[in-house]
């Protein structure tokens, strides 16, 4: 009617039909109405193969990625490409915080991600699919999958299915037998105008948090579509910007001494690289407070504010 088109989809190839229009340059919204609905529940599972999860577990920066297979689209020689912490439980946190330099805008660029990970051993190699609960990219309407092989100190990663991309990952020294702390927010005060989700995940003397608007909700998380860019496009840079800058935030850091916790890289913001995001030592609160209990970690930010992590 007036010029619009109407799509009529039966309800069983309702997933199908998104992830074509997402393929053909489409958005399409809402997320959780159109996703696959089996395969994002597992996310709430246990890893299925707990061997194949402590393999997964563990520090990890990115050497090279080639799209499709062959073709070398990035690669990092000096330790300066993307990161990942993951827990033997499955928690994991993706932290690709793009350079300042480069030609697209760096906001477009940012990509961050963490969630839970499944593992399942599968002739050999590892099955791995990503359920993201946060991610600065709109989320895809079926969860990532990628085949697994394991060297003494690597990894080599292949999409699934398909072969559309191939990733090396190397061990980052002394993250294979550290120590692990899974943190999930379970809430923020005062309240944001959308309640987010987030992880803070320690590994060894490494921590990386990530906070974010759930799958679902928001411009960002709430539309499938290929890229953050082309979600500007469609729905309004200004507000998609407004949007990321405001509800999204993604931490690496090392923890330098008990209670001393200093950012290295900060999504959206370079500029606080070097911060230090907790001291517990500190007077009166200025680089933070912890309070420890049993079951939960009440973190006050330098800001000021008040969340509450559950131990996982």
């Amino acid at each position: 009617a007036f010029g619009s088109d109407i799509l009529l989809v039966p309800q069983d190839a309702v997933a199908a039909a998104a992830s074509a229009l997402v393929g053909q340059g489409h958005a399409v919204w809402p997320a959780t109405r159109v996703s696959e609905p089996v395969l994002w529940e597992a996310a709430h599972a246990p890893a299925s193969d707990a061997a194949s999860a402590r393999q997964l577990a563990g520090a990890w920066t990115l050497v090279q990625r080639e799209e499709p297979p062959g073709a070398v689209t990035e690669e990092y020689t000096e330790g300066d490409g993307p990161l990942r912490l993951q827990t033997p439980g499955g928690l994991f946190v993706e932290l690709r915080v793009p350079p300042t330099e480069g030609g697209a805008s760096v906001d477009q660029r940012e990509a961050s991600f963490g969630g839970r990970c499944c593992a399942a051993a599968e002739g050999g190699l590892v099955l791995c699919t990503q359920h993201r609960a946060v991610d600065f990219q709109p989320p895809l309407v079926v969860p990532p999958q990628s085949q697994v092989a394991f060297a003494a100190a690597s990894m080599e990663a292949v999409g699934h299915p398909g072969a559309g991309h191939r990733e090396l990952w190397a061990r980052l020294s002394g993250a294979d037998d550290a120590a692990f702390v899974a943190l999930e927010l379970e809430s923020e005060e005062p309240s944001p105008k959308h309640p987010r989700c987030g992880f803070w995940l320690f590994v060894g003397n490494r921590f990386a948090r990530i906070l974010g608007p759930p799958r679902g909700s928001g411009l960002i998380a709430g539309t499938c579509c290929r890229s953050l860019s082309q979600l500007q496009k469609l729905r309004g840079y200004a507000d998609v910007r407004h949007e990321l800058l405001e509800c999204y935030e993604a931490v690496f850091g090392i923890v330098e001494k008990p209670g001393l916790l200093r950012c290295k890289r900060v999504a959206s913001h370079p500029e606080k690289g070097e911060q230090v995001l907790l001291d517990a030592a500190g007077q009166g609160g200025r680089h933070g407070q912890v309070v420890v209990e049993s079951d939960s970690v009440v973190y006050s930010p330098p800001g000021g504010g008040r969340e509450t992590w559950r131990i996982v």
